[in-house]
């Protein structure tokens, strides 16, 4: 007699035979598991996570599984197989892994920081990280996810925590301030800004400035007054606060050589001039500033 081929066979005479098959299936790994005996229970220990599954960040050993900063107790047992089958071997083994507490960062109602979680459940150490908006320390928050053991954990809003004890400090670009202003003399200005919370100084010295000395226009004076030469003109202004620049300048001036009006002489060889002219005199003050002699037709 032929054997049908699955093609040969009614679609429901083969859907038949698959449930069928499956249930055997089912059955058999039932009993099997539930004749072996798990009667050994061995290595069962304690492991911790630290940033990663595979780094406890020195608390012992490793987990190799679940989740970061987290604490997990590893059940290992074996039993003897159903019915002596040694073709398989004579133990089956299975592994447990239950999680414990949390070894991340903690948060303690009304800290604006963080405190670290330690290798064994429930302590912490002290404040290490600080929660911060802009300059100014904020209460850290409470983790979404909490264990059984206080203080719970928790995290700092994003972008807000920084390590160390202070939060960073905003300050504005130096500027100078107004004359006289911060105990600066009244010709110098204040070099000043302004700080979050007064997180760093705000002063740093005096710088002398143009711009405190208000001075009028020049005025005239007279020839080789003060400490001008004879043919300077001494100029002053009156400036405040008084003494802010100097008060006086010399300036070279052509109109400080004063000189007579010219006296005709002798013509020709008797005034030392060529015959049809005439010589010329004057005086000028001071001496030698001008030309005393001159020849005219």
């Amino acid at each position: 007699m032929f054997g049908l081929a699955p093609q040969d066979l009614p679609m429901n005479k083969l859907t038949n035979i698959i449930i069928k098959a499956s249930l055997v299936i089912v059955a058999f790994l039932g009993i099997f598991l539930f004749s072996t005996k798990f009667n050994q229970i061995y290595g069962n220990y304690e492991c911790n996570n630290g940033p990663n599954n595979r780094d406890s960040n020195g608390c012992g050993r490793p987990c190799y599984n679940g989740e970061p900063w987290s604490k997990y107790e590893v059940n290992n047992s074996c039993g003897s197989l159903p019915f002596g089958w040694a073709w398989w071997g004579t133990n089956i083994c299975a592994q447990r892994i239950g999680y414990i507490c949390s070894t991340g960062d903690k948060c303690v109602s009304g800290e604006k920081g963080l405190r670290p979680g330690y290798c064994d459940c429930g302590s912490s150490g002290p404040l290490y990280k600080t929660c911060c908006s802009g300059s100014t320390p904020v209460n850290c928050n409470n983790y979404y996810q909490q264990d059984n053991y206080p203080p719970p954990e928790g995290t700092c809003a994003p972008n807000t925590m920084v390590d160390g004890g202070s939060c960073p400090c905003n300050c504005s670009t130096w500027t100078l301030g107004s004359c006289g202003a911060s105990g600066c003399s009244s010709t110098q200005k204040p070099k000043i800004r302004t700080c979050d919370n007064d997180c760093a100084t705000e002063f740093d010295g005096c710088e002398n400035s143009s711009s405190c000395c208000s001075c009028s226009g020049w005025t005239a004076r007279g020839c080789g007054e003060g400490s001008c030469g004879s043919l300077q003109r001494r100029y002053t202004w009156d400036c405040n606060p008084d003494g802010c620049q100097s008060e006086s300048k010399c300036e070279n001036d052509s109109s400080c050589c004063q000189c007579s009006g010219w006296s005709n002489e002798a013509c020709g060889a008797a005034g030392g001039c060529p015959l049809g002219q005439r010589r010329q005199t004057r005086t000028c003050s001071p001496s030698g500033c001008g030309t005393t002699l001159n020849r005219v037709s």
